[in-house]
């Protein structure tokens, strides 16, 4: 096996484009050029062809986690299961993690910060509900915790908005709202304090 052809730097995040025996092999970065010792009509043995191949595949994941995370924040959970999915090795998931972290790419104060933005402006939760979809992105509870805290989320506030926006879908159903605020887990007596104890017809 041969490089023939190493192109770039291309528009790919500066990224060189290799191809052995006249096929494209993928995508490396110039430092990757230069640890593995690449240059154009090089002969390759197994070992180095097999390094060749680990490192465009780890690339290839790096660059589609990338991409993964630019459409919204995600949590390392996320980003590792959507890793996992790809069949990337462990090692390499928890690399490519890393170094989304260190570009700030990912960020978990920032994405706990911005779902209690969201729910105070646009999705209004309790906070026993927003508390729950963080953890299911499997978010530090200490991370959870202290956000909220700083925050001073008000969450009679957002049931008040819950409020007005199913009134009139509940008009002569108090009873049902009720349940349904309940669980939406909001508090009991807030909910009594807004629409009265629940009564049956």
């Amino acid at each position: 096996m041969k490089i023939t052809a190493i192109e770039g730097p291309l528009n790919k995040g500066s990224l060189y484009r290799v191809y052995v025996d006249s096929k494209p092999a993928g995508y490396l970065s110039a430092e990757d050029v230069l640890n593995l010792h690449l240059s154009v009509h090089q002969e390759l043995n197994r070992q180095a062809y097999s390094r060749l191949t680990c490192q465009v595949r780890f690339t290839s994941d790096y660059l589609a986690a990338l991409k993964y995370t630019e459409s919204r924040l995600r949590s390392k959970s996320e980003v590792e299961l959507y890793l996992k999915r790809r069949r990337c090795d462990a090692a390499s998931a928890r690399k490519i993690i890393t170094k989304l972290e260190d570009l700030g790419i990912i960020d978990e104060n920032k994405l706990v910060a911005a779902f209690i933005h969201d729910s105070e402006n646009i999705r209004p939760l309790s906070k026993r509900h927003l508390k729950l979809k963080l953890k299911q992105k499997q978010i530090d509870p200490e991370i959870i915790s202290l956000n909220m805290e700083e925050s001073g989320y008000d969450e009679l506030a957002a049931l008040d908005k819950i409020i007005t926006a199913k009134a009139s879908r509940y008009a002569n159903k108090q009873e049902r709202f009720f349940r349904y605020l309940l669980r939406q887990g909001f508090n009991y007596n807030d909910i009594a304090s807004r629409i009265g104890p629940p009564t049956k017809h």
